[in-house]
């Protein structure tokens, strides 16, 4: 069960045509997810809570090293990705290459895209909501520490 929750990038963007096509809420949010911990699951649960189906975009180690240090990271992407996809409020799990999400997030197309209440934009930030969540409101904060891009 757990392993057939990790997709490649195609895979995801059919399971998501899937879900869309089934009148689903798609919810998009990605990170290291290092060290797992009680807040990163509280998180996700209230990223789950965005919509009916949420899909974690997990950095590859290489991305990793490139965003936070060649000590980085402590756990491996496939043991990372196999954490997050036994999180019952995990649906899907996308690990990728490059320093951004932003490829992954204009192939889904999430109807939500879900950040940490943490989260700061930058002029570079690729984490810009996808066309579909873009054209349906702007960034608001969420009482339970989130930051919803829609």
């Amino acid at each position: 069960m757990i392993a057939k929750k990790i997709l490649a990038l195609s895979e995801a963007v059919a399971w998501v045509e899937h879900l869309r096509h089934d009148g689903k809420t798609v919810v998009f949010t990605n990170g290291v997810f290092d060290i797992l911990h009680p807040g990163h699951v509280r998180y996700l649960q209230s990223a789950r809570d965005e919509g009916d189906a949420l899909i974690v975009a997990v950095n590859s180690d290489r991305s990793v090293r490139a965003n936070k240090g060649p000590a980085r990271p402590v756990h491996p992407e496939h043991e990372r990705a196999e954490i997050l996809a036994a999180l019952r409020v995990v649906d899907a799990v996308v690990v990728f290459d490059e320093e951004t999400p932003q490829r992954v997030i204009e192939r889904l197309q999430p109807d939500v895209l879900v950040k940490g209440a943490d989260w700061r934009p930058t002029a570079s930030s690729a984490a810009r909501p996808s066309k579909r969540a873009a054209a349906a409101s702007s960034a608001s904060r969420s009482p339970k520490g989130i930051r919803r891009l829609t």
